[in-house]
């Protein structure tokens, strides 16, 4: 189950109900294991009615399993679940991930070492929190910043987080041919990331024609562009940071990334334009 669909705690929890239901009768007798990741990401009201909804689901035949950055899960810590922390990666691990990383794109072996010494470098400043330096997402995108020579000259999370959709963008612009990598454009696309961290925020969802519609509305009028209309459908195609649910929904690929978007958005909003500063 996705915490990120989850608006209305009762229903969520007669699905789950219904779900044990059925698998029961087609396999009558088997054990069942429910997994519920990212309750941390959940209101914190329903939250609570979810983790006790779930608590009582647990028994002999339905074992319960609940995923959660500790932030969000330490006030359950003593509600009778038996819990497991996630030790940090040994710094081998990560530099063997990072060298397997670096060989994946092509760095010779007298680069490498001299790669990985200044991803290191960055990961031992206060940028990252200890949990995202451990993840893989994350560490793959630093091998990527540091060949194209970017890494070092990033001071922050904010820069860092727009470095690599700016990364992305470029990227899949070349493999589709498109050019939108101009500071307009590549300002629209960060702006229309943070419209989706708040729409996520304030309404649990996004879909494409929001997307599109946000879009629409940023480039409207601009008849220098030609097809306004394919120009908006390109763009909505280079909104990377998101996955698509089955459903058509639109999620962010880490929870972090839809933190500092929203951030961005809410400084954007209360800052005043320079027409209105005196």
């Amino acid at each position: 189950f996705y915490s990120g669909k989850v608006n209305n705690e009762q229903s969520i929890l007669e699905q789950i109900e219904r779900d044990i239901s059925d698998i029961r009768v087609q396999f009558p007798g088997k054990k069942l294991v429910i997994f519920f990741d990212g309750i941390d990401e959940l209101d914190g009201n329903i939250r609570d009615t979810i983790v006790t909804g779930l608590k009582s689901l647990h028994a002999d035949s339905v074992r319960v399993i609940l995923g959660s950055r500790p932030i969000g899960f330490d006030r359950y810590e003593n509600s009778g679940f038996e819990t497991i922390h996630f030790s940090k990666i040994p710094q081998e691990e990560r530099n063997q991930f990072l060298r397997s990383r670096l060989e994946y794109l092509w760095v010779s072996e007298d680069e490498k070492e001299k790669k990985l010494w200044e991803i290191l470098s960055f990961l031992a400043r206060p940028i990252l929190s200890d949990e995202l330096k451990d993840t893989p997402l994350i560490l793959y995108f630093l091998t990527r910043l540091c060949i194209s020579g970017k890494l070092q000259n990033i001071r922050n999370r904010a820069e860092l987080y727009e470095e690599i959709t700016k990364l992305i963008l470029i990227e899949h612009q070349k493999k589709k041919g498109l050019d939108f990598t101009e500071h307009w454009s590549t300002s629209i696309l960060l702006d229309t990331l943070s419209y989706c961290a708040y729409a996520l925020h304030t309404h649990q969802k996004i879909q494409r024609e929001d997307i599109v519609w946000h879009l629409w509305n940023k480039i409207r009028g601009n008849v220098w562009l030609g097809d306004e209309e394919a120009t908006v459908e390109a763009m909505a195609d280079q909104i990377f940071l998101l996955y698509q649910l089955e459903w058509g929904e639109y999620h962010f690929i880490l929870k972090s990334f839809e933190e500092y978007f929203l951030a961005r958005y809410i400084q954007q909003a209360n800052t005043p334009s320079k027409d209105s500063t005196y």
